[in-house]
């Protein structure tokens, strides 16, 4: 429960779109400098990305010359 509310509060972002304009989840994980997939693959999973990893994304789409969906296709349906 408290899980579900947390994921609510920080999970603002969808997740696939994302990982789509990076060409997948290992594309994703290593734009973002990380070792492993298991962050961007639970990202997938649960088809959201907290707010505070977006800054980071959206360094990384510009690095890798990106076009990234506006915040406003990507964001989670409140209502959701």
């Amino acid at each position: 429960m408290l899980t579900d509310i947390v994921r609510h509060w920080i999970m603002k972002f969808r997740a696939k779109p994302i990982i789509e304009a990076f060409g997948g989840l290992s594309k994703t994980a290593a734009a973002l400098g990380h070792k492993n997939v298991t962050t961007v693959q639970y990202w997938l999973e649960q088809d959201a990305i907290p707010d505070w990893r977006m800054h980071q994304i959206r360094e990384a789409a510009a690095k890798e010359d990106i076009s990234l969906p506006s915040d406003d296709e990507l964001r989670k349906d409140e209502a959701a």
